[in-house]
């Protein structure tokens, strides 16, 4: 026979002793006042919002003075209940206890210029210019331009960009000498090489000359029948006409000129249609 748990204490009630029941009656009690106590406060919070509401905003402040009631309670109101146990104003529940404006930190390296800040630290923009050249050569327009970029001033990037050129580590006739061998590479002619020279921001003065030594040497020259031999075998089993059309559009791309394109299909594409 199974006896259910409620059936056996209604049977066995629990007696206590006069102490335990002293102790009992007292928690009772305790809880009880609690209790009425928190009720109080509630109704009087509740009167004294509804009364501020019809009130002016001067006044309404000494109709809210309940602190002294308030404070008597048996559990007074943590802060960190809500905040954590290290929270000491409203600003901390939403940024964090090191939140501050972003006015009263001091500017390390640099200046406040209005919003954006200005970095003044010639080392430091030392050591951002030689991790540039690090990665890649570059021009020195390019150089300058990065630099502020990052955020430094006109003048330190001037004094670094100055010394760099006393070492040589910045010099756009050799930066560009470098660009022309990797277009002729890929098998560019001389118009592609100045664009792609601009859009690295070489100096004008350096790509004409720089430009007008490798016409002198060939290199471009050489990059065309290059890109004939190419095309020729890899169209050779297309239509005469197919493998026209694709070499002189793709030596078009590349920005060869149409008289050096004229004599490479002559003498790469014509004999072998003959034959």
């Amino acid at each position: 026979m199974v006896i259910s748990v409620a059936s056996f204490l209604r049977n066995h009630p629990v007696v206590l002793n006069e102490e335990e029941s002293d102790e009992s009656n007292n928690v009772t009690l305790n809880t009880r006042k609690r209790n009425a106590k928190r009720a109080s406060h509630k109704s009087k919070l509740l009167g004294a919002k509804n009364y501020t509401n019809n009130m002016p905003y001067v006044k309404s402040t000494n109709a809210c003075d309940l602190s002294d009631e308030i404070c008597e309670s048996d559990e007074p109101y943590e802060s960190s209940e809500y905040c954590g146990s290290d929270a000491s104003c409203e600003s901390n529940a939403y940024f964090g206890s090191d939140a501050s404006y972003e006015n009263d930190k001091p500017y390390e390296n640099g200046e406040n210029s209005g919003s954006k800040v200005v970095k003044t630290n010639e080392d430091d923009c030392k050591e951002a210019a030689l991790r540039l050249l690090d990665y890649a050569p570059r021009s020195v327009a390019d150089m300058r331009q990065r630099l502020k970029e990052k955020g430094y001033d006109e003048e330190v990037v001037n004094a670094v960009i100055q010394r760099l050129l006393e070492l040589r580590f910045l010099d756009d006739n050799q930066y560009a000498k470098a660009v022309i061998r990797s277009c002729v590479s890929r098998m560019l002619g001389a118009r592609a090489t100045r664009m792609e020279l601009h859009r690295k921001n070489v100096d004008s003065a350096a790509i004409s000359s720089c430009i007008a030594e490798a016409q002198e040497l060939g290199m471009f020259t050489e990059a065309a029948w290059e890109l004939g031999r190419k095309t020729a075998q890899r169209t050779k089993n297309l239509e005469p006409l197919v493998r026209r059309r694709r070499f002189f559009a793709t030596a078009a791309r590349k920005g060869h000129d149409l008289s050096i394109i004229n004599e490479v299909y002559n003498a790469l594409f014509t004999n072998s249609e003959e034959e």
